[in-house]
């Protein structure tokens, strides 16, 4: 495979990480032009209806109701019965009774296209096999930062979703569905269906209501296969999904054939935030309003949520792991952290208190002092120690004082000698402060 210059795959990587993290509201027209386009070229008759919602978590509800809308009483007739669990539902949730897993896993490729075969969907062969050291080199951290908006994402909508379903697993879940649909449309034959679907799922109990839509979530948000492999969600992420396109892009500069619609899906991208193909409706998502990423490319804020709706539904993230609102905002102490069992939020916790004020302030054992300065450590419940070596700073200040500076060294250090000597590169006894200025 030719090498190219690194400036093209360079720009190639920023103007796809700038179309990741747009939070400009969509061109809806645009917008659904591309996915017609997609459609088009995978021969496809383009959808009738666009529903349009202001974030994932909504769309989700509308991506269930559509599934059981197609699908629900064929099924329901020969499978609900014997395949309802005897424990409670959340324990099953995976992996699914051997029979409704089949005919998830399998439902996109049934003969009517219910939802788009994933030979046109699944990006995943178009981008492996060999690629260039630059590819690596200036791509990598694109790759990581799609993937890990994506699974936050998931992960937060999946949660949200499980706890909708638990508190509310009655026929009010479908109808407040259907309201919700229903406003994005003025297709009464759309509507026909959906009210078709509802007096299927009005036969069930809760309990029956409760497994089917579990069952939905799975198959609408992340399928398995009857082979225990993952098939790619049945969202597609759109904007979030600039990273796989950055990589048919190069592949396309790298001269590399390639068999599916580039244009149009660079175009989907470019234009829209997620989005859920079916065969008479195409589920349509705004993009975010706010998203802040940190310098390693992991969501994080401290002031408000990482990653906001038009609807208000969002999360907060610090360093790439969700937190509640508070401990974003930093309301808490040091003794608030040492209560902290769960060890993740405890690490956050410490980064966005400051270690030097946690030390300070959590009681911190002062193990031993020489010439270069002073060891503490604070001992940590479930986790690595806490080590650091306090130094003052050689040159004064334009008042002349000399500032006080904390550095973090590993737990096994013994002496304040050998911690700044780590800081270094250096063994202990080649550590010469003179030289060290």
């Amino acid at each position: 495979m030719p090498e190219i210059d690194t400036r093209v795959i360079r720009n190639i990587g920023d103007d796809m990480l700038g179309v990741m993290l747009n939070t400009d509201s969509c061109d809806r027209e645009k917008a659904e032009a591309a996915v017609s386009r997609v459609y088009e070229q995978c021969e496809l008759t383009p959808p009738a209806v666009f529903l349009w919602y202001p974030s994932p978590a909504k769309a989700l509800t509308a991506a269930m109701l559509c599934a059981w809308m197609q699908t629900g009483k064929s099924v329901l007739d020969d499978q609900i019965a014997d395949d309802i669990p005897r424990v409670h539902l959340s324990e099953r949730l995976y992996p699914l009774p051997s029979t409704w897993r089949g005919w998830l896993g399998n439902l996109d490729l049934n003969e009517d296209k219910l939802c788009f075969s994933r030979r046109f969907l699944d990006i995943r062969q178009f981008t492996t096999g060999g690629v260039t050291s630059a590819f690596q080199e200036h791509i990598e951290d694109l790759l990581r930062t799609g993937a890990h908006i994506r699974e936050r994402l998931c992960f937060f909508i999946r949660a949200e979703m499980k706890n909708r379903l638990h508190a509310d697993s009655t026929i009010k879940f479908w109808q407040d569905t259907i309201g919700e649909v229903a406003a994005e449309t003025n297709s009464s034959e759309f509507h026909g269906q959906m009210q078709r679907a509802v007096q299927v799922l009005e036969q069930l109990d809760d309990r029956q209501h409760l497994f089917v839509l579990e069952c939905l979530l799975q198959f609408v948000f992340s399928s398995q296969g009857d082979d225990g492999g993952y098939n790619w969600p049945k969202f597609r992420f759109g904007q979030h999904e600039a990273d796989r396109v950055a990589q048919l892009l190069i592949r396309k500069e790298l001269g590399t054939a390639f068999a599916g619609p580039l244009e149009a899906l660079e175009d989907v991208v470019r234009n829209c935030g997620w989005w859920c193909p079916w065969t008479s409706a195409c589920i349509m998502v705004e993009r975010p309003t706010e998203m802040s990423m940190d310098n390693n490319g992991l969501l994080h804020r401290v002031d408000r949520e990482a990653v906001l709706y038009e609807d208000s539904w969002g999360f907060h993230a610090l360093r790439g792991l969700q937190v509640p609102g508070w401990m974003a905002r930093g309301e808490f102490d040091a003794a608030r952290i040492d209560r902290e069992k769960n060890v993740e939020y405890r690490r956050r916790m410490i980064d966005r208190y400051e270690v030097s004020r946690y030390l300070n302030e959590s009681g911190a054992q002062l193990i031993a002092e020489d010439e270069c300065g002073k060891l503490y450590r604070k001992r940590m419940n479930g986790d690595e120690d806490i080590a650091m070596v306090e130094v003052k700073n050689s040159t004064a200040e334009p008042d002349g004082t000399f500032r006080t500076y904390y550095l973090r060294v590993p737990p096994s250090v013994q002496t304040p000698r050998e911690a700044v000597a780590w800081t270094f590169h250096l063994e202990p006894d080649d550590y010469v402060p003179t030289f060290q200025s």
